[in-house]
């Protein structure tokens, strides 16, 4: 009776440990769920209703407002307002931090005009420069004497000196409420095109490119121009153009976040449901403290021009087909 009572612990025993119902029941974690991202599309602030032959060629962000500048052969736009000044015009126009127009003036003259870049000085005041043309300057025609023998009766023409062509270099300084203080000029023996103003100790260096000769193809050169708050122009100093390297993303950062804008030919990595059949300029906002992706934007076309302020947040400019438009991010 003995033996079967300690033979019947044992039995009891074996089955207790070998029932999965006495098993420890393992420990399962639940991961969060992953945050699906998705691309949205970025809706403009603000529509130019630019037409062909309108651009926009620079952008500088303020404390409180946006300014861009460009040239336009449109009468009026609904962002230019002021009255043509004769083919092509510069141009300058003035927001504030909610993307609301303020101001624009039309910069040049009566002759084709053009803007192409812009700067701040210490005071506010917005300086562009851009560059006119200047008509034919005509010799004038030499009195012939009575006595001169002329059987033939030639004529003689008023001669050329100068090719046609932007060959004026222009500078305006603008007020930050936007009136127009001075307007500075430089001419040059060649066609010129200004790609860049910097303001420097109390004078300015206004680089871009110029154009020799009449036939093709064309010698280029790049020239350096000084220029004093005064609008006097010291003496331009040539170069040969170098390569530059231009990166294909475009990046600003604010303190907590980095904004990214390039051209997607395909599907981005933890983006759900993006596959552009087109090349397609996107913007990804990324934490600075995770280095993770928040939110992913598809832009209206093609970027120009993106900055950050702190009090404004992320403004580009971005142009598609005939429209271009400018586009306001609040963000911190």
């Amino acid at each position: 009776m003995k033996a079967l009572t300690i033979k019947a612990l044992l039995i009891s025993l074996m089955l207790s440990v070998a029932s999965p119902a006495s098993a420890a029941k393992p420990v399962v974690t639940k991961k969060p769920p992953v945050k699906a991202i998705v691309v949205k599309p970025l809706l403009p602030t603000l529509d130019t209703n630019f037409a062909e032959g309108d651009d926009i060629a620079g952008m500088v962000v303020g404390a409180n407002s946006v300014n861009f500048v460009g040239t336009v052969e449109t009468a009026t736009t609904s962002v230019i307002t002021t009255a043509a000044l004769g083919g092509t015009d510069g141009y300058i126009v003035n927001l504030d931090s909610n993307g609301k127009q303020i101001w624009n003036v039309r910069l040049g003259t009566p002759s084709d005009d053009v803007a192409t870049a812009m700067t701040t000085d210490a005071a506010g005041n917005l300086w562009v420069v851009g560059a006119t043309t200047v008509p034919l300057d005509d010799v004038a025609v030499p009195v012939v004497s009575p006595t001169t023998i002329n059987p033939s009766q030639i004529v003689i023409q008023p001669t050329s000196q100068m090719p046609p062509g932007l060959r004026r270099v222009m500078v305006w300084q603008i007020s930050p409420t936007g009136t127009l203080l001075n307007t500075f000029s430089s001419d040059f023996p060649e066609v010129v095109v200004p790609t860049s103003i910097t303001a420097k100790n109390s004078s300015f260096i206004i680089t871009g490119t110029s154009v020799t000769g009449m036939s093709q193809p064309a010698s280029t050169r790049g020239f350096s121009l000084p220029m004093s708050t005064d609008g006097t122009f010291g003496s331009a100093q040539y170069s040969p153009i170098k390569p530059v390297k231009t990166s294909p993303v475009t990046s600003v950062k604010s303190s907590q976040y980095s904004w990214q804008s390039f051209v997607s030919t395909g599907g981005i990595q933890g983006v759900v449901g993006f596959k552009p059949k087109v090349p397609t300029s996107v913007l990804i906002k990324y934490s600075l403290k995770t280095g993770g992706i928040v939110n992913i934007y598809s832009l209206p076309g093609t970027l120009l021009s993106m900055s950050y302020k702190q009090n404004i947040g992320v403004v580009l400019a971005t142009t598609s087909r005939l429209h271009t438009y400018i586009t306001y991010i609040h963000s911190n």
